[in-house]
C-alpha cells in the first residue's frame, strides 16, 4: 500500500473545534458541564433554606465547575498559540510502519505503538498518543478517496474510540 500524504495548517477555530470534539468523547463537554452546573445550582438553592452545608457544597461545586470550563478553553487557547507546531504547516505521512509527521519542531517517525487509539469525527480524525495527548488531523486536508484509505489504515492499526 502506497503511503497517504498530506499537508495542513490549523487555526484556532480549528484547533478549538477539535478540542471540543476530544471534550465530548471524553464525556467532558461543555454543553454536558454547564448542564451539570445548573441542575447543581438549581438543587442548591432549593436546598439553601433546608440543608444549608448541602446547598452551599452544591453551590461551591457550581462554581467551581464554571471555572473548570472556563479555564480548560483559556488554558488550551494559550496552548495553541504558544505551540510551535501549530502556528506552520504539519506534513504528515501514514504508511504500514506508523506516521512521518513534519513540523516546525522537526521531523519524527512515529511507530504505530506510539498512538493507542483514534477517533472519526465529522470534520477531523483525532490520533491518541499513548503518553501526551491527541493529534487533531482536519479531515479537509485529504480527497475524499485518501479520507477512506487512512480511516480504513487506522481501523487495522489501532482501536476506534467512539
Amino acid at each position: 500500500m502506497a503511503n497517504i500524504d498530506t499537508r495542513y495548517r490549523l487555526a484556532q477555530a480549528e484547533f478549538m473545534d477539535a478540542c471540543s470534539v476530544h471534550w465530548k468523547a471524553q464525556k467532558l463537554g461543555t454543553f454536558r458541564s454547564i448542564l451539570s452546573g445548573v441542575v447543581a445550582a438549581i438543587v442548591g438553592f432549593a436546598l439553601l433554606f433546608f440543608i444549608f452545608w448541602l446547598a452551599v457544597f452544591l453551590l461551591a461545586f457550581t462554581g467551581v465547575l464554571f471555572l473548570f470550563i472556563w479555564f480548560r478553553s483559556l488554558f488550551w487557547r494559550w496552548t495553541f498559540r504558544k505551540a510551535r507546531r501549530y502556528n506552520s504547516d504539519i506534513s504528515l505521512s501514514f504508511g504500514e510502519d506508523g506516521i512521518l509527521e513534519e513540523t516546525a519542531e522537526g521531523k519524527v517517525d512515529l511507530p504505530w505503538d506510539s498512538y493507542s487509539a483514534y477517533l472519526d469525527a465529522p470534520d477531523f480524525i483525532l490520533l491518541y498518543r499513548k503518553r501526551n495527548g491527541f493529534t487533531p488531523i482536519p479531515k479537509s486536508a485529504f480527497s475524499p478517496h485518501q479520507a477512506a484509505s487512512l480511516l480504513e489504515l487506522l481501523k487495522r492499526k489501532l482501536k476506534k474510540i467512539g
